[in-house]
């Protein structure tokens, strides 16, 4: 499946939503202004998903949020999962970081342009049900995250997130 080159703007939920879609390419979209969660959500054990240069501004939660959902049928691992080279910024009003990996591995997460995201730049977790769910065996290089200055970290990995490389990135936060 590729989804490529829409527009998706002032939705309800989210801009883009998958679930169970192994190999999907999202890229060269843009997603603003999903008034209740994501601009783009990539869920439910949805293995090699490759989300690269899109434009994701301006919704209520994760800018780009990659979620397993363990609790749901399936392995409850995203993993080889690639997000690259897209500009994500103003995301995170309720909540939520500019990229969110819950439950995400063996993955890539490359040049992307995060700023003035409300809650954490780029988080990595493990959706509360076990270490062996975490976001681990990743590799997060060469991403630019400035902060909003009333916002949360640029780099949070919390919960049975390990064994991640974290190198050549610019983790910027201007507030306190």
């Amino acid at each position: 499946v590729v989804l490529r080159n829409n527009h998706c703007h002032d939705n309800a939920r989210w801009g883009i939503f998958t679930a169970y879609a192994e190999g999907i390419l999202i890229e060269g979209n843009i997603t603003s202004f999903s008034g209740i969660e994501h601009g783009v959500y990539v869920s439910n054990s949805s293995d090699n998903p490759v989300i690269r240069r899109n434009v994701v501004h301006n919704n209520a939660r994760s800018g780009i949020q990659i979620n397993a959902v363990p609790a749901l049928p399936g392995d409850g691992i995203i993993s080889n999962a690639v997000v690259a080279e897209n500009v994500i910024y103003a995301n995170g009003a309720d909540g939520a970081a500019g990229i969110n990996l819950a439950s995400v591995t063996n993955s890539l997460v490359a040049n992307n342009l995060l700023f003035d995201n409300l809650a954490t730049g780029i988080a990595g977790w493990d959706d509360d049900f076990s270490p062996a769910f975490g976001t681990h065996d990743n590799i997060i290089v060469f991403n630019t995250v400035y902060q909003a200055s009333n916002g949360r970290w640029a780099l949070s990995l919390l919960n049975g997130s390990h064994s991640n490389v974290v190198r050549n990135n610019v983790l910027l936060h201007p507030g306190t």
